[in-house]
């Protein structure tokens, strides 16, 4: 219970936090290699993974999947670049900021479970 109350925080965060961008199709976010400067939240749309061994491989994702979220990684670079397949809205997370959201869902998934084992103890 107290894992789906923080991955239901972090959903909402996700959702309403992001810097929101909206991309047409067949942009390309960014290339492997490039260094990394944030992720991207699937918001409503489609992105194509480009895997890098065959385009038949490209496997494509939409509202809730992230690209890019070695960049949380200090020093990483892009190796699995994006491209959108239908136009999308996306939020974008820097490091820093995507630092904050995991703390702020920690705090709440810490408050939540600590609630729980309050209400356990007053039963």
């Amino acid at each position: 219970m107290v894992g789906e109350t923080a991955a239901a925080h972090l959903r909402y965060i996700l959702e309403q936090q992001g810097e929101r961008v909206r991309k047409p199709k067949s942009t390309v976010l960014f290339r492997r290699g490039d260094k990394a400067s944030g992720m991207f939240d699937v918001l409503s749309g489609k992105l194509s993974l480009d895997l890098g061994v065959d385009s038949a491989l490209s496997t494509s994702h939409g509202a809730g999947a992230l690209a890019g979220l070695p960049s949380i990684i200090p020093g990483q670079n892009y190796s699995v670049p994006p491209t959108v397949t239908e136009d999308a809205e996306l939020g974008f997370w820097r490091p820093e900021a995507w630092n904050l959201c995991c703390v702020s869902s920690l705090i709440c998934a810490s408050h939540s479970c600590n609630s729980e084992h309050q209400d356990r103890e007053e039963s």
